[in-house]
């Protein structure tokens, strides 16, 4: 189910940093979508890639940002 898939997701974040030893991590804001079941379901993963990506940073020293969808990522709030 859906809470199997969320596992999955926080994985997959910590084995693609691990592979690639980033510097900064930023996550994009989740937009506005009509079909609200799909505004929820990409606020649940962007809850999760920010929660994995900040225990993963203060193991690694990367910065992590958030950034609205366009915004360029050296202009992160």
């Amino acid at each position: 189910g859906r809470i199997r898939r969320l596992a999955g997701i926080y994985e997959a974040v910590a084995k693609v940093v691990e592979q690639h030893s980033p510097d900064v991590l930023s996550v994009e804001d989740t937009f506005y979508a009509v079909n609200v079941g799909v505004a929820l379901k990409l606020g649940q993963v962007r809850g999760l890639m920010l929660l994995r990506l900040s225990t993963l940073a203060t193991a690694t020293a990367a910065e992590v940002s958030a950034a609205a969808p366009s915004s360029p990522p050296d202009r992160c709030p």
